[in-house]
């Protein structure tokens, strides 16, 4: 029979808890210079995020993600990339997605 490992201390617990949390505020700290360091390398990309960021309610994560999903905007150049609701013809009693 093996000998039964005693529980961590709430103490040596408490102690991992904050270095990881040291840890992970010290990653999203280099992220976020990473994110402005590509801002400043990027007139139009740094144009896009502060348009963004000038809509209330909008943090800087949100307009990062914003210009991440959406590829800096460059598929939406032109107006018509904007349509959410794809277009409809009718095609005698059929209805084709154009």
């Amino acid at each position: 029979m093996q000998p039964k490992k005693e529980a961590p201390s709430s103490e040596a617990v408490i102690t991992s808890l904050k270095q990881m949390i040291d840890f992970f505020t010290q990653q999203i700290k280099d992220i976020e210079k990473g994110i402005q360091a590509l801002m400043d390398e990027n007139e139009q990309m740094k144009k896009d995020y502060d348009y963004i960021r000038s809509i209330p309610s909008i943090g800087p994560v949100a307009a990062t993600t914003i210009l991440a999903e959406t590829q800096g905007f460059y598929h939406f150049r032109n107006a018509n990339n904007w349509s959410v609701m794809p277009d409809m013809m009718s095609s005698s009693d059929n209805l084709v997605r154009a």
